[in-house]
């Protein structure tokens, strides 16, 4: 619930299904921290869920006025560090032992 942000966050749905929903937490005015939670069926689909993000993560951030997005990927998730490339964001570094688990997490981040 805590991520909850009118016009900051999209579900995907396939075959009526909910298998992703993304979105952006605003830090502070022009910034903001992009999220993604998925189920294992985006491996079903993972052309149509990337496009999809793509399209509204750029629509989202210029109609919210946000100049900067960032997240935080493991850094040890090669398919989440090339989808954030994809994305656009640039890395920016390792944050070392930022998980809950302490595992390393690598900033990234857009600059629109």
């Amino acid at each position: 619930m805590n991520l909850e942000e009118q016009g900051l966050a999209f579900t995907g749905i396939v075959n009526n299904e909910p298998i992703f929903a993304a979105g952006m937490k605003p830090i502070w005015t022009g910034v903001a921290e992009c999220w993604l939670l998925a189920t294992a069926k985006v491996w079903n689909h993972p052309l149509l869920v990337a496009k999809a993000i793509k399209k509204d993560f750029a629509r989202i951030a210029k109609e919210h006025g946000l100049w900067r997005v960032q997240t935080a990927v493991r850094s040890n998730f090669k398919q989440g560090l090339r989808f954030a490339t994809w994305l656009g964001l640039e890395d920016e570094g390792v944050m070392k032992q930022y998980g809950f688990d302490r595992t390393d997490h690598n900033r990234y981040a857009r600059i629109f």
